[in-house]
């Protein structure tokens, strides 16, 4: 935007000829964003909004500095490495943009750089999707992340805990099995995002995740979309604290009535 040489490549501009029509996104704001820039306006790749523009991978320079980034913060003693929404970082015309080939090979390099230079620093994939999508970032176990957020279990604990049956959450729990000596799952509840729905997909139906969508909005949360190839839209994460999302909001009638029932004196 400053019209720096060295950087000019670093973001990934408007290309007519890139086919975007199977994008994935988990959102439902515009793919690109217009941006003034100092010799005038400018267009870049927007995966997730308008303030946080896609870094270009392709332009070797930007993978070279994020690669030497990630011993940088070993060395000052990160022992874990985070790699949010990694699934993004490459682009090819007419595909989902997304768990790319270049994406995994990516990965298999930084977990050598780091294997080699710092060995015991785990990589860590933030990859908010369906859970055989997700768990392919374990690679063949040894090669990409020693550990994978756990998706798929907190919207299915809070369907447990809302329907009052485990069977959903128990039967998915069946197939979690052991990745290897050297990757495991990051499992979890709640964290600074929310709740993920795309990990339910194939697991829960469209009428049991509306059901979580209208116990979320009866208590104050909101709901985000993404928009589909299609055109459609899907839930892609509810918005709400994991307590509030649990919490029941009955009419104080309702709770009154319950509370005088279990008053009742026994006969």
């Amino acid at each position: 935007m400053q019209n720096n040489r060295n950087d000019e490549h670093y973001f990934i501009p408007k290309d007519t000829s890139f086919d975007t029509s199977r994008v994935i996104r988990p959102r439902t704001t515009p793919l690109l964003h217009v941006y003034q820039g100092v010799n005038g306006r400018k267009t870049a790749w927007t995966t997730f909004s308008e303030d946080q523009i896609d870094v270009n991978f392709r332009h070797f320079p930007v993978l070279l500095e994020m690669t030497d980034i990630l011993p940088e913060y070993a060395y000052k003693g990160a022992a874990s490495i985070r790699l949010d929404a990694i699934g993004f970082i490459w682009k090819e015309s007419g595909t989902s943009c997304m768990h790319l080939p270049q994406t995994h090979a990516i990965i298999l390099l930084w977990r050598l750089v780091l294997d080699y230079f710092k060995p015991n620093t785990q990589i860590i994939t933030e990859t908010n999707v369906p859970h055989a999508e997700n768990i392919s970032y374990f690679g063949d176990g040894t090669n990409e992340a020693h550990m994978v957020y756990q998706f798929s279990l907190p919207p299915l604990v809070l369907h447990a805990l809302t329907v009052h049956n485990s069977r959903k959450l128990t039967e998915w729990a069946k197939t979690i099995g052991k990745v290897s000596d050297q990757a495991t799952y990051f499992n979890f509840l709640a964290s600074h995002d929310g709740i993920g729905m795309r990990p339910t997909e194939g697991i829960l139906s469209e009428e049991e995740k509306q059901l979580l969508v209208e116990k979320v909005l009866q208590n104050g949360g909101r709901v985000s979309y993404k928009t589909n190839t299609d055109g459609s839209r899907s839930v892609y994460e509810l918005n709400i604290n994991y307590f509030d999302a649990l919490m029941n909001r009955e009419p104080m009638s309702r709770k009154n009535g319950k509370f005088k029932k279990c008053l009742r004196p026994m006969r």
